[in-house]
């Protein structure tokens, strides 16, 4: 487990929630495992407002050298350290990807910390197993390969539905399966995948253009 620094304010004992906090954090662990544990804490401080029935949460995740925090309130604990820990995870995740992308440039790598050198030439070893075997046709590699992307994907996708028109449950029901069809489609076609392209380029890409044949057969069969 992650380690953390739980405190609270005008609340129960600080143990009455650590269960809460640790099902949070256990969420941003699995994106730093190739970081070193040493390396990596979590502060984080409830309270309760003092006239009125809302809550704070604020969270803060030290990473190597870096501070990630978010601050959120709500009427509830569990909403308030939910938006919170949506909030660090967000960064998390842009963190991480800028640790990759940097350490791919020689120039910019001899300017990372060792720490972080080292914590991204695992996340690359795994990245590189995982393609080699989603290419030999393993599709649980290949799912492993593309989790981090999923996010960046389906805002892709929820953005071309919006264009052309989509709202409220159809959005969600059309996304599903346009990004069910876009795993579908690259894991197939993974070994065509184009040598300029990154892997979450290729799936915006294929995910952009499966959303508007998705969208225009929704289309079509409205009108009829």
């Amino acid at each position: 487990m992650l380690r953390y620094q739980l405190s609270t304010t005008r609340m129960d004992a600080p143990s009455e929630y650590q269960a809460l906090v640790e099902r949070h954090l256990a969420h941003m662990e699995s994106q730093l495992k190739h970081v070193d544990p040493e390396l990596v804490h979590a502060v984080v401080e409830l309270s309760r407002h003092s006239r009125r029935e809302e809550y704070r949460a604020v969270l803060r995740l030290f990473v190597l050298d870096s501070a990630l925090v978010s601050r959120r309130s709500a009427e509830s604990v569990e909403g308030a350290l939910l938006a919170a820990a949506q909030g660090v995870e967000r960064q998390l995740q842009r963190y991480m990807g800028r640790l990759r992308g940097e350490h791919r440039y020689e120039r910019t790598r001899a300017g990372l910390a060792p720490a972080a050198r080292a914590a991204d030439e695992r996340v690359l070893i795994e990245e590189r197993e995982l393609l080699d075997r989603a290419l030999a046709g393993d599709r649980a590699a290949f799912d492993r390969l593309t989790w981090d992307e999923l996010p960046a994907v389906s805002a892709v996708i929820r953005k071309e539905l919006e264009r052309a028109g989509a709202a409220g449950s159809g959005v969600e029901r059309i996304g599903e399966r346009v990004l069910t069809r876009t795993l579908a489609t690259c894991f197939e076609a993974l070994a065509r995948r184009p040598a300029n392209m990154s892997l979450q380029g290729w799936l915006a890409d294929t995910a952009r253009r499966l959303t508007r044949e998705e969208a225009g057969l929704a289309g079509t069969k409205e009108g009829a």
